[in-house]
């Protein structure tokens, strides 16, 4: 069980979650999930959007690694919207 804790760390290292600071608080689907999806954009200069329309914030690093349909782990929130598709 020693492998949880470092995977933790691992996790916490490449992401950034804003806190809401003077705003309303964050709506119940709104929280962010850990989770595995499919990137659809990116928005410069960190922010990753899956197909579901959630967005995740990220290391600038790992931004430039990620491409469009790769399936990565991160800490998504749900915006509501969903991305426009581009074919």
């Amino acid at each position: 069980m020693r492998f949880a804790p470092i995977l933790l760390l691992a996790l916490s290292a490449c992401v950034s979650i804003p806190l809401p600071h003077g705003r309303e608080p964050v709506s119940e689907n709104q929280r962010p999930a850990l989770a595995r999806k499919m990137v659809a954009q990116k928005h410069e200069p960190n922010q990753l959007v899956a197909t579901d329309g959630s967005r995740c914030s990220t290391t600038e690093t790992r931004f430039a690694r990620v491409e469009r349909g790769d399936r990565v782990w991160c800490l998504w929130r749900d915006e509501g919207q969903r991305p426009a598709t581009t074919e």
